[in-house]
């Protein structure tokens, strides 16, 4: 009796073992299935490129397929499969959408593909078929109010974004209406890729001005994916609100400026003491005869704030004959002519002199990264593949 109730247990036991596998082979594929969210931003425009987004689960899928129903078709084509990323997420941009109709997009999983996202139906068209979209142009002004001769800040453009740096919207205009009853027009303006730009207004009299961006009907330049508008779409005209510029005779206080420093400072300059860029230029590549800009205001007097050693040199000492029978004899490190401290190679960059080790024709070129103000030596190394700087850049 106690040997099969023990085969009857184990029995028990692993049936259990089994429908729980069963269970979680089940639940897996639903779960991962709700993961795989399919984004496209549609209509699309035949043979354009067209961001087709997964947002799959938090992890890496190492093949995930793309179908797609061409329009008419009954069923879908398998089109290709690719890696996610880390966190499960992939893009797409290949696809060409080479007919006009409605698009179906899903993405499965392998091995039998029963995983997958919900189909989402994507419309490709033809330019002439683009729907057009509203504009909404705007317009600022800073300081309002503000007094007479003083400069104004305008900021004008659509509240409509481009696809990239090299785009602008083109043509835009601004109306001012003076007290005086006149009206003038500034621009033409191109924005940049935010749909915005700014100029400079000087008003030359007293009284209210009203201002109105106008901006002219135009097809946009290139599909801007993020706000989902196909190249060649037709941007409609828009004028903005009309804004009223108080101009007032007594000028106002613009926010005051701070002194150049009168003792010892250090770096960082602090991005609001604009007024100190005169005493803190950079040394981008060895200038034309030695002047480096942005330094007009350097002391007149020598300050020596920290040495250091690059060279060494002086009598030998001691009894050393030659054939003449001399025996004061001096002794240096050489490089006469290449120069000891790397002449065409030392760059400043925020406080820092970089600048080469050895002379130029050492063949290993270390590299050297020094404190300004303090002489600590930051880093010395030899640069990937014996890599030697010729200029500096500054990022702003």
């Amino acid at each position: 009796m106690k040997r099969i109730k023990s085969e009857t247990i184990a029995n028990v036991v692993a049936l259990i073992l089994m429908f729980a596998m069963v269970i979680s082979l089940v639940a897996i594929p639903s779960a991962k299935a709700q993961d795989l969210i399919m984004n496209v931003t549609g209509p699309v425009l035949i043979h354009s490129e067209v961001d087709i987004d997964l947002n799959g689960p938090s992890i890496f899928i190492e093949n995930v397929t793309l179908w797609v129903k061409y329009p008419g078709r009954a069923d879908f084509t398998y089109i290709g499969g690719y890696p996610t990323t880390d966190s499960g997420d992939l893009d797409v941009y290949d696809f060409d959408f080479n007919e006009t109709g409605d698009f179906e997009l899903k993405w499965a999983l392998p091995p039998d593909f029963t995983v997958e996202s919900a189909a989402v139906t994507v419309e490709c068209i033809t330019k002439d078929m683009l729907p057009p979209r509203a504009t909404f142009a705007f317009i600022g002004a800073m300081p309002n109010p503000v007094g007479v001769g003083q400069e104004v800040l305008l900021h004008v453009g659509i509240t409509h974004q481009l696809a990239s740096a090299v785009y602008g919207w083109e043509g835009l205009t601004i109306t001012v209406e003076r007290p005086d009853g006149h009206t003038e027009t500034l621009g033409p303006f191109r924005t940049d890729a935010t749909g915005g730009t700014g100029t400079i207004y000087v008003p030359n009299m007293a009284g209210n001005y009203t201002l109105q961006t106008h901006f002219p009907e135009q097809l946009n330049p290139a599909f801007t994916g993020r706000l989902g508008i196909p190249e060649g779409t037709k941007m409609l005209a828009s004028d903005s609100d009309k804004l009223t510029l108080v101009v007032q005779e007594e000028p106002i206080a613009y926010y005051p400026g701070n002194a150049l420093p009168t003792e010892y400072w250090t770096r960082p300059i602090d991005a609001q003491l604009r007024e100190w860029n005169v005493v803190g230029g950079n040394w981008l590549a060895t200038p034309d005869n030695m002047f480096a800009a942005g330094n007009e205001y350097a002391p007149d007097t020598v300050h020596i704030l920290w040495t250091t050693l690059l060279t060494s040199g002086g009598t030998v000492g001691g009894a050393l004959d030659n054939a003449e029978g001399l025996t004061d004899h001096s002794y240096e490190m050489g490089d006469a002519y290449e120069g000891k401290w790397g002449r065409n190679n030392a760059l400043i960059l925020g406080g820092r002199v970089y600048y080469e080790k050895y002379a130029q024709s050492d063949p290993y070129k270390e590299t050297v990264c020094v404190d300004l103000h303090t002489g600590e030596t930051l880093w010395s190394r030899t640069l990937l593949n014996n890599l030697r700087l010729s200029r500096g850049q500054l990022m702003y």
